[in-house]
């Protein structure tokens, strides 16, 4: 079936990331969306196109289901009659009620929709951790980590280096890999599906690797890729951690490569380690890493 589309709405390119990254600038954001690298991997599963409304940057994300928007209008003065156009030119492509939203909104602007009378809902929080502890991994509640970070020293003959586009093949086949692992472990049709969307994301990561330009890290057990690890500025003080993949055939290997690239990151006060999908061992996991901030994320509706 054909993605819907936006009237008058421009397909997202890289050459539109100078243009974004102006609009994404105009104030600081902790939200791990906000980033055109983690805007233009979802191609791989929507049709991601644009529009200035009111000098406003407007991106909707539409397949064949329907239509939305990634991220709220960015630029310096958002108005109500913006947001209102937004929602008519959702509405006019969405064929279901329902369908037309804003994701991705941050607590600062989320009581200013809710007194213009939209429906506000949170979904997951993304997580926030200290540099310093993901790096240190010292004291009882890192023990564990600790442990497992040692062992995986101790067992396997490795390398730890940067990431290499000629490393994009290898990678994706790792990731294939990781998927099927764990949709044998898990008997949940959703966890499945999420799985492989998250593949497919992973996949359009690499394929523009070179272009995007990530942060990356790869880790070599026996010559032999095993583990990567994919992540961003997202503004001068955090660093944002979007993907990390690893065999679970190499104890420690997760804790390892997470450890040394946070090591890495000296100059960021904050890690911000994404959020948990709201499943529950995702979420059991983000909070072993000790937290000291869960960013608030909101989704805007009609009543």
């Amino acid at each position: 079936m054909t993605a819907i589309t936006v009237p008058d709405a421009k397909p997202l390119q890289l050459e539109d990331r100078e243009m974004v990254g102006r609009f994404l600038a105009l104030a600081p954001h902790e939200l791990s969306p906000y980033h055109f690298i983690n805007i233009f991997i979802w191609r791989a599963l929507f049709t991601i196109s644009w529009r200035i409304i009111d000098d406003c940057l407007c991106v909707f994300f539409s397949d064949a289901h329907g239509c939305f928007m990634y991220l709220p209008p960015l630029g310096k003065k958002v108005q109500e009659k913006t947001i209102a156009e937004c929602f008519e030119l959702m509405d006019s492509a969405n064929r279901r009620t329902g369908m037309s939203r804003i994701e991705n909104v941050e607590a600062v602007r989320a009581q200013w929709y809710r007194s213009l009378g939209y429906a506000v809902r949170e979904k997951a929080p993304d997580y926030i951790c200290r540099q310093k502890d993901l790096a240190a991994l010292a004291g009882d509640a890192y023990k564990s980590k600790r442990s497992t970070y040692n062992f995986f020293v101790r067992r396997y003959n490795y390398e730890y280096r940067e990431y290499q586009p000629s490393d994009a093949a290898a990678c994706s086949r790792l990731c294939r890999n990781w998927q099927q692992e764990r949709s044998v472990a898990g008997s949940d049709d959703l966890y499945r599906y999420m799985l492989e969307d998250n593949v497919r994301v992973q996949d359009e990561l690499l394929r523009f690797s070179s272009e995007l330009a990530p942060e990356g890290r790869v880790v070599l057990v026996d010559s032999v890729i095993a583990g990567y690890t994919f992540g961003f500025s997202l503004r001068p003080d955090m660093f944002c951690i979007a993907f990390e993949v690893c065999l679970k055939a190499y104890k420690g290997l997760a804790q390892f490569i997470f450890r040394e690239f946070c090591r890495e990151l000296t100059g960021y006060a904050s890690i911000n380690i994404m959020d948990d999908s709201g499943l529950e061992n995702l979420k059991k996991l983000k909070k072993s890493y000790r937290p000291v901030q869960q960013v608030p994320n909101f989704i805007i509706s009609q009543q």
